[in-house]
């Protein structure tokens, strides 16, 4: 019996051991976890809890405030300086979403509500005292949020936004003894809702709470420790689909709840372990994909099988396939149902994991001692077996059952190859048709493996090997081997015989159509096709696809594809990807939208899907049913790892296609890519908006007001002020897996007609001064697998104009045009009055002008009538005092032009008043006896000083007396009294005419008034008395007029003489003019006339040659006649014939008109002083014009003279012999100087360099006697009539005169250091012919013979 049972004791001994080992295999099973990414926000900040939103943006609650997370971008709302009052703590607890776009969120300060539509924040604060911390949140399906706090649980009602507190007043606790009594105080950690609508509540120490909303009925549920039976909390709680709760509690492990709705028996299974590090658990939560539970603990994260609780959780601090990840103090993990799992650590990190297993496994094939780093060309002829060449260098074997790996030397059929051949980078594996292997080998020509043993070929011991450097090889369907390298390609044809075909090209490629053609791909000549009889060369055809034949845009090409639908396609390293098409192969990127400028291989599967190698990523392109082509990108977050591709090294073998990508084979079975392992495509949302440069979130709230009601996530209007120049929105598509890899799209209707694609990183639409208007905005995304998804809304966009473009501008605008219709009306109207009534005045003024050159002619005229006819003087006499007046009268009409325009100037100077008067009342005594009129003066005021303006003083005197003698009638009587009172003078002017009406008085200073001078039988203008008034008031003085009709007129001026009166801009420099009795026009004088034909005749004889230039054909001559009595005279009708003139004529004076046709006088003197060669011409100016504005021009563009006309010509001829005068000045110093030094002469730079650049060519040809004008003109580079002008106007001298004066010049210096020299050396040493013509000049140049010169030099030198 003892027996048995021991037996039996063994059995269950035995039994137990067994058990224990198989629970601990399952306890300790092993999960995949795969880590797609993972971003780090700034360590400091630690991260409480998480949430993805409905939209699928994630959210995280940290210790400085909230955090969203778009993919790319992290986004952040806390109170700070900048934005104060956001939430009342930025230590984040807990949130939740409700049904209206808000989020809820747990402070330790209270309740924020964050308006997600509105960006709005609202604080609550509870009531309870200890319900400031809220530690839980939870929305129910009716869309009430729960707050759970130490205090119990509050629903808020989110669309009311009231609140309601559960409590005994409004809730029965059912306890697990059946006991019922009104609801305590429970601390509420964790809420969660089953299917019918009960709650389930978590506390921190005592158990959990099932909650029955319709009875208002709490039953609680007590949760033990399994090791000392103490209560234990449900710190966090789920359910997972088969309506199990599961609870974490503090320090007690993981717990489920297969019966949670029975209080007496729930069928509570503890999960703990006992492990310490596992005993604190987070949030929990149920991955459909794989059917597992995952909870985050501070030891990691732990996975149990959902359909095998009893394995127990396995924890990992460690995930990661290839790059290891530390995950220790997971506080929150999130899923979205997809096989996508979110794990938040504390301060580590967010870690995106997917449960879904990967398409690609990776075979480490080369080993990590290895030097060899990278897989190139690969080769199997069973799909476990493989030919591998390695990168730097090396050959490989590879079997994939057993993992055997092999390289060089440790390959049997390779140990009689040199080491140097074996070592060096192998490019190529192919097998030829008859079984033999070859290896191109860059270096050493061709390794070929026959019969299990390896042999070389190259350069010397085969003729299709030139270079052996052997790049790539290719075997065609009929046999013929295709061998590239660096310069040559070459085929060798199953008959052995063997041809090279091209040189000077490097083939990396070759490939082989359906048609037999050849296609060459090479790093230097593009692509070249070969096509024919390949047994014949000489019927080959070749075609270069290059880009200087505008068939292909590069000249490098890695591989030529051509797949089961015949099309052809190429890869570049440096253009990317291209397809053949009517004779030419295009770039695809463009219609695939994406920037990938390198493809390194190019395969296709037996699904006719291409797989192409890129620097980053695998592509797979594909044809949907509408022959549109699509791509999905396939990167390490969906298993590839770190991803290193080399050129052509792909390999297909059966549904699998392998890759090299560094030391590892990746490879996959193309039948499972079905577009399973994908995840659903994710929304695309507006993430920003940015206003010239300025983020949303820095935005002022004025402005986020125009911009539009809601946050950039929800607008789906916007409305751009006038004021900003540029605006971008920024959107993302919320996919979270290969995001660089994600294409973006947008179009703005009503600017843009075509779509615009930006990448990942630019996934903004900009748009910069755009036209105000009315737009509408569309935005699409692609994810990585190529699958595009447009926003499901346009967001319109109203870019307003600037206030002058808007409505209420245009309505302001209508009512100016047509007020301004209406006042130009009324401008029209006044215009056509002022110009009827100042069209005279125009007439009168412009008349003038025409006028003063006839009187200027008459006044000649009479003149040469005077010299020729002595006794013809009083006749003469009266035609000159007739001019005179004329003139003054058609002076005064332009001055009354002057005061309209506004242009009278008053120029004041100290002078004798008293005296100025009186002479001027002497030169207007003829006026008066006439009419036999008394003219009385009583001046007063002789010898006193005054400050007054002589030239208005003067008009006013005579246009006053002027007036009395016209209204007087004969044996009448005027007075005139200048007196001095103070600081005024008083100027009266009396006459006994017929006197005024007072009507007259009363329009008396008015233009053009229609006087009584018909009654009196005289002419009159009616503006004398408007231009007194005008100068009176110019002089700051006042006029006054008292007439008595019949009875006369007085009138009475009162003018300032002080200097204070005046202002700077008045008081005049110049000295008081004089006013002589006899004008300045009046008549030459016989005896003048006569004197000044007799200084020209003595003076030159007629030496000095003129240029007049007048456009009056009358008067220029007159002006001949006369002045060719003293001078020689060329004439010209207009400037340019003078121009003419000058060029060809050497002369000394010009006289020229101002106002004249083709060239006026001011364009004419404009040219000489800008000209360097005439610039010393003196000129004489001409005009009619008599404002002071006229004579400063003239003066400021070089004039020596300025006359109005009319003038005397003796004037004229003294002006131009007092110039001509001044150049014999010159001229006699230079001759009498015996020593000639530019220096003393004072000239100005420009002639000082010019004269001594004359004297120097002089010098240079002192001993030519022929050298003379022609010559040193020529020498100079400049015409003899410039030569002469110039120095006739420096020097006084014609050109023969200068060159025989600095001759003699030369002779006086030579005199001074050589006294006894002979005249017959000296004169040929000066260059002059004979000792005899020498003395005589020297005689005339110094005033003394060559030897006097000498005896008085020698006395001055004792």
């Amino acid at each position: 019996m003892i027996s048995i049972k021991r037996r039996h004791f063994g059995k269950i001994k035995c039994l137990l051991v067994i058990i224990a080992v198989m629970a601990n295999c399952i306890s300790s099973y092993s999960y995949d976890i795969r880590v797609l990414n993972a971003v780090y926000p700034s360590a400091s900040i630690e991260q409480k809890c998480m949430l993805i939103d409905r939209q699928g943006l994630i959210w995280l609650g940290t210790n400085s405030g909230i955090k969203s997370y778009d993919g790319y971008r992290f986004n952040t709302f806390r109170t700070d300086a900048q934005s104060p009052n956001i939430l009342p703590n930025n230590q984040i607890l807990s949130m939740t979403e409700d049904n209206n776009n808000c989020l809820w969120i747990g402070t330790r300060n209270g309740l924020v509500c964050m308006d997600k539509k509105l960006g709005s924040f609202t604080t609550y604060h509870l009531k309870g005292d200890n319900q400031r911390e809220i530690y839980t949140l939870f929305t129910s399906k009716d869309g009430n949020v729960w707050i759970g706090t130490d205090e119990g649980i509050t629903i808020v009602n989110s669309a009311t936004r009231s609140f309601h507190q559960l409590s005994g007043k409004n809730v029965t606790m059912v306890e697990p003894n059946g006991k019922r009594h009104p609801l305590g105080n429970i601390n509420v950690k964790a809420f969660v809702e089953d299917k019918d609508g009960s709650i389930y509540i978590g506390t921190w120490n005592d158990g959990y709470y099932r909650l029955d909303k319709k009875r208002h009925l709490i039953y609680k549920f007590a949760i033990t420790d399994g090791k000392n039976g103490s209560k234990a909390g449900a710190f966090k709680l789920m359910l997972d689909p088969k309506g199990r709760l599961w609870i974490s509690t503090w320090g007690s492990g993981i717990k489920c709840v297969t019966n949670p709705r029975n209080q007496k028996n729930p069928g509570i299974i503890d999960l703990y372990n006992g492990n310490k590090e596992n005993s604190i658990n987070y949030k929990m939560l149920f991955d459909p994909v794989t059917n597992t539970i995952w909870a985050c603990s501070r030891y990691g994260i732990g996975v149990i099988d959902y359909n095998n609780i009893s394995s127990g959780f396995s924890y990992y601090n460690n995930i990661g396939n290839f790059e290891k990840y530390d995950i220790e103090n997971t506080t929150d993990i999130c899923t979205d149902g997809k096989g996508n799992i979110w794990v938040q650590c504390i301060n580590n990190g967010l870690y995106h994991i997917s449960t879904k297993a990967s398409l690609f496994s990776i075979l480490p094939v080369i080993p990590e001692t290895s030097l060899s780093n990278r897989v190139k060309s690969i080769y199997t002829a069973d799909g476990n077996n493989f030919w591998l060449s390695l990168a730097p260098s090396g050959i490989a074997t590879y079997n994939r059952l057993t993992n055997h790996f092999s390289v060089n030397s440790e390959i049997p059929a390779m140990t009689s190859l040199p080491y140097d051949a074996i070592n060096t980078h192998v490019s190529s594996i192919v097998r030829r048709s008859n079984g033999e292997l070859w290896m191109a080998n860059n270096g050493h020509g061709i390794i070929v493996m026959k019969n299990g043993k390896a042999e070389l070929h190259n350069s010397g011991n085969c003729k299709y090997v030139k270079d052996n450097f052997v790049k790539t090889l290719m075997c065609t369907r009929k046999g013929v081997m295709f061998i590239g390298e660096r310069h040559h390609l070459s085929y060798l044809l199953p008959s052995g015989q063997s041809y090279t075909i091209c040189g000077d090209v490097d083939v990396v490629g070759i490939s082989e159509d359906h048609n037999g053609n050849v296609w060459a791909a090479t790093e230097n000549k593009g692509i070249i096709r070969i096509s024919g009889n390949f047994g014949n060369p000489r019927s080959l055809k070749y075609t270069y696809f290059c880009p200087q034949n505008g068939n292909f845009s590069v000249n490098d090409a890695i591989y030529c594809k051509e797949d089961s639908r015949h099309r052809l396609w190429a890869i570049s390293n440096s253009g990317g990807l291209f397809l053949f098409e009517n004779g030419k192969f295009n770039n695809f990127n463009d219609e695939l939208h994406w920037d990938i400028e390198r493809v390194f291989s190019i395969i296709e599967d037996n699904l006719h899907r291409l797989w192409l190698t890129t620097d980053n990523a695998l592509v797979c392109l594909t044809y949907n049913g509408k022959g549109k082509a699509q791509y999905a990108t396939y990167t390490n977050e969906n298993g590839l790892g770190k991803v290193s591709f080399m050129t052509s090294s792909c390999l297909k073998w059966g549904d699998n296609v392998f890759f090299g990508s560094g030391k590892n084979l990746i490879y996959f079975n193309t039948r499972y890519v079905n577009g399973k392992e994908m995840s659903p495509v994710k929304n695309i949302i507006v993430t920003d908006l940015i206003i010239d440069d300025h983020r949303y979130a820095e935005l002022d709230s004025i402005m986020r007001r125009k911009l539009g009601k809601y946050t950039p996530q929800y607008l789906k209007k916007i409305t751009i002020p006038a004021s900003v120049n540029k605006f971008s929105v920024e959107f993302a598509l919320l996919s979270y897996v290969n995001t660089s890899e994600c294409k973006y799209a947008y179009k703005l209707e009503g600017y843009d007609k075509d779509w615009h694609y930006v990448d990942a990183d630019l996934r903004q639409a900009t748009f910069e001064n755009i036209p105000s208007g009315r737009y509408k905005l569309l935005i699409k995304a692609a994810d990585s697998y190529g699958r595009w998804v447009e926003m499901p809304y346009g967001i319109s966009i109203h870019v307003l104009p600037p206030w002058y473009a808007s409505w209420g501008a245009f309505i302001l605008y209508f009512l100016m045009i047509i007020a301004g219709i209406y006042m130009s009306i009324l401008w029209y109207r006044e215009r056509l009055r002022t110009k009827n009534r100042l069209q005279m005045q125009v007439v009168f003024t412009n008349i003038t002008h025409e006028l003063l050159t006839p009187l200027t002619v008459i006044s000649a005229s009479a003149d040469s009538i005077c010299h020729d006819h002595p006794d013809m003087q009083t006749h003469v006499s009266l035609i000159h005092n007739n001019i005179n007046r004329l003139t003054r009268m058609l002076r005064q009409i332009l001055e009354v032009r002057k005061a309209q325009a506004g242009k009278l100037k008053l120029q004041v100077s100290e002078g004798y008043l008293g005296d100025f008067c009186k002479e001027a009342c002497m030169s207007l005594v003829p006026i008066f006896s006439q009419k036999e009129i008394t003219f009385n003066q009583n001046i007063s005021c002789i010898g006193e000083k005054a400050w007054f303006d002589s030239d208005k003083v003067e008009k006013i005197l005579y246009n006053l007396l002027s007036n009395a003698v016209k209204y007087s009638n004969n044996g009448g009587r005027v007075d005139v009294s200048v007196a001095v009172s103070g600081n005024a003078a008083e100027i009266k002017v009396e006459d006994n005419g017929i006197g005024m009406s007072k009507e007259k008085l009363k329009h008396l200073y008015n233009r053009f008034l229609d006087g009584d001078y018909r009654k009196m039988n005289v002419m009159g203008t009616g503006i004398g008395l408007s231009l007194v008034n005008d100068l009176v008031k110019l002089h700051h003085g006042k006029i006054t007029c008292h007439s008595v009709e019949g009875e006369g007129t007085a009138f009475t001026v009162t003018l300032p003489i002080d200097k204070d009166s005046y202002s700077e801009e008045e008081i005049s420099k110049a000295p008081m003019a004089v006013v002589k009795s006899t004008d300045i026009n009046s008549p030459m004088d016989e005896a003048d006339l006569e004197t000044a034909t007799e200084k020209a005749e003595k003076d030159g004889e007629k030496d000095y040659t003129i240029l007049v230039v007048e456009d009056n054909t009358e008067l220029l001559t007159l002006m001949k006649n006369i002045l060719s009595g003293h001078f020689n005279v060329k004439t010209a009708v207009n400037g340019e014939k003078a121009q003419r003139i000058i060029e060809k004529t050497a002369l000394d004076v010009v006289v020229t008109d101002v106002m004249m046709p083709v060239m006026n006088g001011i364009e004419l003197t404009k040219w000489i002083k800008q000209n360097d060669n005439y610039s010393q011409l003196p000129v004489i100016m001409l005009t009619a014009k008599t404002q002071d504005d006229d004579r400063n021009e003239g003066y400021k563009v070089g004039a020596d003279e300025y006359i109005t006309k009319p003038f005397n010509l003796s004037d004229l001829l003294i002006r131009i012999e007092n110039i001509i005068a001044n150049r014999e000045r010159v001229r006699r110093k230079f001759e009498t100087q015996t020593e000639y030094k530019v220096e003393e002469q004072h000239y100005s730079s420009p002639d000082k360099i010019f004269l001594e650049s004359v004297i120097a060519k002089i010098m240079e040809h002192i001993l030519d006697s022929d050298y003379g004008r022609e010559q040193l003109a020529a020498d100079l580079c400049i015409s003899s009539s410039s030569l002469y002008n110039k120095l006739r106007a420096i020097t006084g001298q014609n050109i023969t005169s200068f060159i025989t004066s600095i001759r003699l010049k030369e002779a006086c210096r030579i005199l001074r250091t050589e006294p006894t020299i002979r005249v017959s050396e000296l004169s040929y040493r000066v260059g002059f012919s004979t000792p005899r013509y020498f003395s005589q000049c020297f005689k005339k140049e110094f005033g003394m013979l060559v030897k006097e010169y000498v005896e008085k030099n020698m006395k001055a030198t004792e």
